[in-house]
């Protein structure tokens, strides 16, 4: 996807990134488990709500920040 993506720990435990209009959003796990992805459209904010527009669970945190920015690209392209 070109330009390496920045990651931000949230305070809330999550990892958030910004990328051509997507959040992307990477919950970790409480306990052993799966990590949840979530992609959120965010490219017409002033005229529509957020939208979720693609999900899924990686076993781990790298994975699910590959995952999500794979997704976004897709959506992009």
């Amino acid at each position: 996807m070109g330009l390496q993506q920045r990651w931000q720990s949230e305070p809330t435990g999550m990892i958030s990134a910004e990328r051509a209009g997507f959040r992307l959003i990477i919950h970790r796990p409480a306990a052993e488990g799966f990590v949840r992805f979530l992609v959120i459209d965010n490219r017409q904010a002033g005229k529509h709500p957020q939208a979720l527009v693609a999900s899924g669970t990686e076993e781990d945190v790298t994975s699910a920040k590959a995952a999500a920015e794979r997704m976004a690209a897709r959506l992009t392209s």
